[in-house]
């Protein structure tokens, strides 16, 4: 509980949401002990990876699948987590992320992140280090789109605050 508290804090310090997100990747890499953790944004009909801590980080950083592609595009499409302790034997895994990073994927946990109901994007933690994953490895990754659902509202606030200052600003001159 205290490192949720502790992320919280972290998250909460700052608007920018780039920021935030590698806050998020980075916390849910340690919290989780796994080998990676990323975080893809729905950008119309695409996840695009925003951030990405551990294993293979920089190569994921920038890469997109279709909403519905995938373990991560299934999560995102359904507004449903799944746990995949074996990726080999799920049908929706899709296995050109791997093959274009040289990573090997083994096992998945992967849950929406959500503003008001509507999915906006998905966090994942991939392969764990020490134990396997279970319900408590959903219950943390929820706990931590929903920092993620938050800061991504606050940005989109503050942004339509700062736009509309700068719109008003301009008419008045």
């Amino acid at each position: 509980m205290q490192a949720l508290a502790t992320t919280a804090y972290a998250i909460s310090s700052t608007l920018n949401l780039d920021q935030v997100l590698r806050l998020l990747a980075e916390h849910a890499f340690k919290l989780l002990e796994v080998e990676a953790a990323s975080i893809g944004l729905v950008e119309g009909d695409h996840l695009v990876y925003r951030e990405a801590a551990g294993a293979a980080a920089e190569q994921v950083k920038g890469a997109s699948i279709e909403v519905g592609q995938g373990i991560a595009g299934w999560v995102a499409a359904n507004n449903q987590p799944a746990l995949v302790p074996d990726v080999s034997a799920d049908p929706r895994f899709y296995p050109t992320m791997d093959q274009q990073t040289g990573y090997r994927t083994r096992a998945i946990a992967s849950v929406p992140i959500e503003i008001q109901g509507r999915v906006i994007g998905v966090i994942e933690a991939i392969n764990p280090l020490k134990r396997r994953f279970d319900s408590e490895t959903i219950n943390l990754l929820t706990s931590l789109a929903s920092l993620a659902g938050t800061a991504a509202r606050h940005h989109h606030r503050h942004r339509t605050a700062v736009d509309r200052r700068t719109a008003a600003g301009a008419a008045s001159l």
